[in-house]
C-alpha cells in the first residue's frame, strides 16, 4: 500500500490554473495590441478627417468666392444689356425723328415741283454735289 500523496490532486488544480493565467495573459496582450492598433486607426481616421475638413473648408470659401463673382458679373451685364437696350430705344426714336423729317423734305419737294417757279430753281444746279 502506498500512502496517497496529499498534493496530487492539487497539483492538477495548479497545473489548470496556470494554463487558465497563460491564456488570460495570451488574450490580455492580445487585447491590449488590439486597442493600440485600433487606437492607431483611430488616429489616422482622425488626421484624415481634419485634411478632408479643411479641403471641404477650401472648397467652400472658393465655393463662395466664385458664387460671389458669378452674382456680380451676372448683375453687371444686366446693367449692360439695361443700357444697351436704352440706347437702342434712343436709337429707333432718332430714327423715327429722320424719317418724319424726311417725310417732310420729301412732301416739301413734291409741292416745289408742282409750282412751276420753284420747279425752275429746283432744275437748276448751283454746286457740283447737287449735279
Amino acid at each position: 500500500m502506498t500512502i496517497p500523496d496529499p498534493i496530487r490532486p492539487y497539483v492538477d488544480l495548479i497545473r489548470l490554473a496556470l494554463w487558465i493565467a497563460l491564456a488570460l495573459a495570451i488574450a490580455g496582450i492580445g487585447f491590449y495590441g488590439g486597442l493600440r492598433w485600433n487606437a492607431d486607426e483611430v488616429a489616422d481616421a482622425e488626421a484624415r478627417i481634419a485634411v478632408a475638413e479643411r479641403a471641404l473648408g477650401d472648397f467652400a470659401t472658393t465655393f463662395n468666392e466664385v458664387n460671389a463673382q458669378y452674382a456680380r458679373d451676372r448683375l453687371a451685364a444686366e446693367r449692360q444689356a439695361e443700357r444697351a437696350a436704352e440706347a437702342v430705344e434712343r436709337a429707333d426714336r432718332r430714327a423715327d425723328q429722320y424719317r418724319e423729317t424726311l417725310g417732310g423734305v420729301r412732301a416739301e419737294i413734291e409741292e416745289a415741283k408742282r409750282d412751276p417757279d420753284c420747279r425752275a430753281i429746283l432744275e437748276q444746279t448751283t454746286c457740283a454735289v447737287l449735279r
